[in-house]
């Protein structure tokens, strides 16, 4: 059940910053944390912020598994890696590189294959 809810609140908390920082009117706080502009590295951040999040409560109950510092390093390294891999090779295969459908699947998928790979 954690599990799932990890992914919902890492998919809708990351969702929702996509837009904070539009809708706060450019304040430079929430920018700290949500997209200022399509680059890849905002949509690194935004994977990134609500994963360190739920971490508050996953370290709570996951830390005494020998492997959850092992499962935690890979499951960011995933966000970190996977998003412009995965962008940049499509975008190099299409020459698109405003496909919204594609950047928002991309972002979900990735957000959900970094937490499959925390519980396995």
């Amino acid at each position: 059940m954690i599990f799932i809810l990890g992914m919902i609140f890492i998919s809708l908390a990351g969702s929702v910053l996509h837009f904070a920082y539009e809708g706060s009117g450019h304040n430079k706080v929430v920018s700290i944390f949500s997209t200022v502009n399509e680059s890849t590295w905002e949509h690194i951040k935004i994977a990134l912020t609500p994963t360190f999040l739920w971490n508050i409560l996953d370290v709570l109950i996951y830390f005494s598994n020998p492997n959850y510092l092992l499962a935690k390093f890979l499951s960011l390294l995933t966000i970190l890696l996977a998003i412009p891999m995965l962008f940049y090779t499509y975008t190099l295969f299409t020459k698109k590189a405003d496909v919204w459908l594609f950047v928002i699947c991309l972002f979900f998928t990735v957000c959900n294959i970094s937490i499959v790979i925390l519980r396995f």
